[in-house]
Order: C-alpha cells, then structure tokens, then sequence
C-alpha cells in the first residue's frame, strides 16, 4: 500500500496580504454603509413619530369637537352663527335690507 504525503499549499504572503485587504475594505465598506442605512432609518422614524403625534393631536382636536356639539344649545348656537339659522318662534329681519329700503346707506 502506497502511503499519500500530506501536501501543505503554501501561499505567498504578498497574495495573502491582498486577500486581508480585500476582506478589510469590504467590511469597512459594509460598515459605513450600514451606518448610513441606520440614520437615514432614524430620520424616517424621527419623522414618522413625529406625524403620528401630529394626527393624535388632531383626532383630540376632533374628540373635543364631537363632545362639544353633543350639547344642544352649542348646536343651536352654531347654527346660528355659521349657518343664519333661526328657531321656529323666531322672525328674522334684515337690517341691512330695511335701510336699504329707507334710503339710509347706499350698498
């Protein structure tokens, strides 16, 4: 029986060296660009949380809204202010129309 020698592959230390610095620069390569990714990934979540804050404050804003106009008379008053409404015993009268008709202002 034939014995095999081990054979040892040696490698030149100028290729070893170069392969080191490869595998250096594409880590360091890695590195930065992962740190790059991790802030801009900061940002758009420092940016995220703040319009969630933005729209918590709104749906407050909405909730007050919703119990303020559960109150009757703060419906009749809006009524009246934004759309001129006015109750069933009421009469409406035009000031502006009255002294038009009077010849006292010329709008």
């Amino acid at each position: 029986m034939a014995v095999k020698e081990k054979r040892t592959i040696r490698i030149k230390p100028k290729v070893f060296k170069g392969v080191i610095l490869l595998f250096a620069v594409y880590f360091i390569y890695l590195f930065f660009n992962q740190t790059v990714n991790h802030l801009e990934l900061m940002r758009e979540k420092d940016q995220l949380e703040r319009e969630v804050r933005e729209v918590k404050e709104e749906i407050d804003e909405l909730e007050t809204d919703i119990y303020r106009f559960d109150d009757k008379e703060q419906i009749e008053l809006m009524a009246r202010e934004k759309l001129r409404m006015i109750g069933s015993d009421e009469v409406l009268i035009n000031v502006r129309e009255h002294m038009k008709e009077e010849g006292e202002i010329d709008r």
